[in-house]
């Protein structure tokens, strides 16, 4: 979970200083480059988020022990989620490897072909075109 939440964390940093630079008229390499980090961030808080979610819904082994019988028994158990926490844990890290995805070809196919985008809207045409009208 500690990972899920740094990694959330240097994703939206990320998209934040990246929209911050390209508003700034600093070159697109650079920013590219910054979407491209924030891109390996998104995809680590993905993978994460849904080992996260992986064990907070696995069977584990626990001790168990009797009043009268002190051996190393054990005992298979595993926690009852609500049906909104588990749909939660699953759902966002899925909504966020949908955004990845559609991101990536953002980046990967258009950006870098055509031009950089904001990533806080969604623009049709690259930045540098929305710049000078």
């Amino acid at each position: 979970v500690n990972m899920y939440l740094f990694a959330v964390a240097m994703w939206t940093c990320g998209k934040i200083v990246h929209d911050i630079l390209l508003l700034c008229g600093v070159a697109e390499e650079k920013t590219l480059l910054v979407g491209a980090v924030t891109l390996i961030f998104q995809a680590l808080a993905v993978g994460a988020g849904l080992m996260a979610s992986i064990g907070a819904m696995q069977v584990f082994s626990a001790p168990a022990y009797t009043e009268h019988d002190h051996s190393n028994n054990q005992c298979h158990c595993y926690y009852k989620l609500s049906v909104f926490r588990a749909f939660s844990m699953i759902a966002v890290p899925l909504v966020l490897y949908i955004a990845e995805e559609a991101k990536t070809k953002r980046v990967v196919q258009a950006a870098a072909l055509g031009g950089d985008f904001l990533y806080y809207t969604m623009f049709e045409v690259p930045f540098r075109v929305v710049r000078q009208n």
